[in-house]
């Protein structure tokens, strides 16, 4: 993948514009947050199989189940591969490149099917990783980052 001119401003737009927007499923939870930061950064989008086919939980699994015949690390890693996202040093990473990362979650169902695994994206701050939460974007510093990838 390839990085648009531009794309730390465009990436910073996006930030700025979900700070405050809280998680719903299908429009900013944590897989659809992350194919926007990829999107504004190099106009791929990376969520066109889900987009719009969604808008709970029991539904956003079923897809995930259908997609990758698993959960959030099986959905990433086909992602990833069909786009040609390599892997990378968590240390390396530049803004907006995409990890999945163990976290506390904020629904307990949806973390149990996602075996406790999300996805996040790097922030502008070395080794903090962004995802929507309740009431808007999560910064998690230093967090337990299972994969990660580069664009």
């Amino acid at each position: 993948m390839k990085r648009v001119k531009g794309w730390e401003h465009k990436l910073e737009q996006l930030f700025n514009a979900r700070l405050r927007t809280p998680f719903e499923w299908g429009t900013n939870d944590c897989c659809i947050f992350v194919a926007d930061s990829v999107r504004s950064i190099t106009e791929v989008d990376i969520s066109e199989w889900f987009r719009g086919r969604y808008q709970g939980r029991t539904k956003a699994f079923r897809l995930l189940k259908e997609f990758a015949r698993g959960s959030v690390a099986e959905t990433m890693d086909r992602i990833t591969t069909k786009y040609g996202m390599k892997e990378a040093d968590p240390g390396s990473l530049l803004p907006g490149d995409v990890v999945t990362m163990k976290v506390i979650p904020l629904d307990p169902v949806a973390g149990r099917l996602a075996k406790g695994v999300t996805v996040g994206v790097q922030s502008f701050t070395k080794g903090a990783i962004l995802s929507p939460g309740k009431d808007g974007l999560v910064l998690s510093i230093q967090p337990y980052i299972h994969k990660a990838w580069t664009l």
